[in-house]
């Protein structure tokens, strides 16, 4: 009986080991989507994105307004009792060195654990400033950087 405690007692404190004690960024991924049409059955995660996206535009002008770039973060909230936010600074090609920003703010009292946000870049602004050319992901809490990830062409 002491020692099934004892296996048990052992499971429950290298469970528990895994779960991060920080909020952390775990991935980003750029998914363009660069054309109205959807892609041959060949390319999957193209064509399941495009069909995501694209899905309700009924006329040409719905579908260019929502062509652009859509980045997927996956993140862990460790702080779900604090302030946190995500702040996504960019660069695009016709504003040169400007540094834009988008921010995703979350407020106090969420649930511990992973989190898939989108940031998304399409229509008029997109169309007028072109792509994205350099980026960094900062993640907030309480005012504070505690993890952060760029391109490599951030400077």
């Amino acid at each position: 009986m002491k020692r099934s405690f004892a296996f048990l007692v052992a499971c429950i404190c290298g469970l528990s080991a895994c779960a991060p004690t920080h909020s952390e960024l775990r991935e980003i991924a750029d998914v363009p989507l660069k054309s109205t049409s959807v892609p041959d059955w060949e390319s999957g995660l193209l064509r399941a994105n495009a069909t995501y996206h694209l899905y309700g535009a009924m006329t040409g002008k719905e579908r260019v307004a929502l062509l652009g770039d859509y980045y997927y973060v996956t993140w862990y909230d460790a702080s779900p009792e604090q302030k946190t936010r995500l702040v996504f600074q960019y660069q695009q090609a016709a504003t040169g060195s400007q540094v834009k920003e988008l921010v995703i703010d979350f407020a106090p009292g969420r649930e511990r654990g992973e989190r898939h946000e989108c940031f998304r870049f399409t229509g008029k602004e997109r169309a007028k400033l072109g792509d994205i050319l350099a980026w960094r992901l900062l993640l907030e809490v309480n005012g504070k950087v505690v993890d952060s990830e760029q391109s490599y062409l951030w400077e």
